[in-house]
């Protein structure tokens, strides 16, 4: 069985106790690693070392503001 079919396994269960259903498979990934990557840098704050920026993201934000193309 694949985590599609327990899902809707799982939603057809919650439906008939009358219970929300639960979130897509992968849904919450990205929220889920964008909170570690919170925790992890306010963890390093608590411990007193500096916090540095992500490599390239100064860089990645200009390249992307470069693509857009106006509508």
């Amino acid at each position: 069985m694949n985590a599609m079919q327990q899902h809707m396994i799982d939603v057809y269960r919650a439906a008939q106790r009358g219970d929300t259903p639960p979130p897509r498979p992968g849904d919450l990934d990205l929220r889920t690693i964008r909170e570690a990557w919170t925790y992890r840098r306010f963890r390093t704050v608590l411990a007193g070392r500096a916090v540095r920026a992500a490599k390239g993201t100064r860089r990645a934000g200009a390249a992307a503001g470069a693509r857009r193309t106006p509508c």
